[in-house]
């Protein structure tokens, strides 16, 4: 499954940017100090395990000014108990954190939006057995304001049931929902983070063997559950306007319109008549008119 948006380097970073009370997709961090090559090398021949004992950091609005009582949740990547703690009156936060390699780490409040962080074990590793973010921006809640998270083109076909000879089957045409599933697990987080998550969902939906399709080089169609594993994901709107819609004409149109109805995912960007296909989605956030359109 094809999800773009966001950008990981490092821990994760969700984009986001405030735009006229908009929160429209802002959460980056700064890059820190982390041991450097020779130091982690020397932890690793000698056998030692780069497993960080507490987590440390500050939380801080757009303005640099601390948030007090933002809840910070940590667990492992691969499950496990969380530990937690709350930002003191100046935004600093301490957590205990023994586990080894990924950390997933949690912030929420009433003050703010929430947002997510993803740790490998070496980042930001002070080499004491502590791990020390740089600051961590989130958008204060002020009336008006909603978070909208966009993310780029997605599918699910070809090489995921197919893959290139090496390479492992990464979804069973038998266990669609929860191989899909499977796959997103690590991305959720950051999908259910927004009042409204869109993607582009650049394929047609139907199942079975493939229709009759327009004379192109390339040509995309995936299960119709894959609108389930999106909605189930945290996804809630799907734009159409894109080259790969009409790719197995009217007869896949009306499949993949179909499907996303059952699923309860919106949509714009096509329709059945070029009426309904040019009908924005519309939504009401905050007592405020949202349209979205494709």
């Amino acid at each position: 499954m094809k999800v773009m948006g966001g950008k990981f380097l490092g821990g994760a970073w969700l984009r986001k940017a405030c735009l006229g009370g908009i929160l429209i997709a802002a959460h980056a961090v700064a890059a820190a100090p982390v041991l450097s090559g020779k130091a982690l090398m020397g932890q690793i021949l000698a056998g030692q395990i780069l497993t960080g004992q507490v987590l440390t950091g500050r939380v801080i609005d757009a303005a640099g000014a601390g948030l007090a009582g933002v809840s910070v949740q940590v667990q492992g990547l691969g499950g496990g108990a969380a530990q937690s703690a709350t930002s003191n009156a100046e935004g600093y936060f301490r957590v205990p954190a023994a586990a080894a390699g990924h950390l997933l780490v949690r912030f929420s409040g009433d003050c703010c939006f929430p947002g997510v962080q993803t740790l490998r074990g070496t980042d930001w590793l002070n080499g004491q057995g502590e791990w020390r973010l740089p600051p961590v921006v989130l958008s204060r809640r002020v009336p008006g304001r909603v978070m909208f998270t966009f993310a780029g083109d997605t599918m699910l076909s070809r090489r995921y049931f197919a893959p290139l000879p090496g390479e492992p089957v990464l979804v069973r045409h038998s266990h669609v929902r929860e191989d899909g599933a499977h796959l997103l697990r690590f991305v959720q987080p950051y999908l259910q983070l927004a009042d409204v998550t869109a993607v582009n969902l650049e394929t047609q939906l139907f199942d079975g063997a493939a229709l009759p399709a327009l004379p192109k080089s390339v040509t995309f169609y995936s299960p119709t559950a894959l609108a389930d594993v999106l909605r189930q994901a945290g996804v809630d709107y799907v734009a159409l306007g894109n080259n790969h819609t009409y790719d197995f004409l009217q007869t896949g149109l009306s499949r993949t319109l179909a499907a996303l109805q059952r699923s309860g995912l919106a949509y714009s960007g096509a329709g059945r008549s070029s009426g309904t296909a040019r009908q924005a989605h519309a939504l009401t956030l905050q007592d405020a008119r949202y349209m979205l359109s494709s």
